[in-house]
């Protein structure tokens, strides 16, 4: 995805973003993200409980959903923000201050959606 989305400290000052390469792109890791914890869950189902597999498998269950769904649901609401506001072929902020608002705002769902995440004010 080079070049579909930046984000960076505020000193870069840039913001780029296609808001429906974003969105599509997101879409399939979810998709293909719940396909293999699916699978997880159904080995979980009939696996050993007290199994250092398991175990791994359930921390992984639970690091998802703590983690990558939260950034994944940010990066989504950054995506359709664009969209809503710039339309489809997305924006190429190059003042700093801009840029900095926008890329401050994926920081700011996510922690919307997980203030624990790690690096969140919170």
């Amino acid at each position: 995805m080079t070049g579909e989305i930046t984000s960076g400290d505020a000193s870069e000052g840039i913001f780029y973003m296609k808001p429906l390469t974003v969105i599509e792109a997101y879409a399939r890791v979810l998709v293909d993200d719940q396909k293999r914890l699916a699978h997880i869950r159904r080995q979980l189902a009939s696996a050993d409980d007290t199994s250092d597999w398991s175990e791994h498998a359930r921390a992984v269950v639970q690091r998802w959903s703590a983690i990558q769904l939260p950034n994944i649901a940010a990066t989504m609401c950054l995506a359709l923000e664009v969209l809503d506001t710039y339309g489809p072929e997305g924006v190429q902020v190059q003042d700093s201050v801009e840029a900095a608002v926008w890329n401050n705002k994926f920081f700011a769902w996510r922690n919307e959606f997980n203030p624990r995440a790690p690096g969140s004010s919170a």
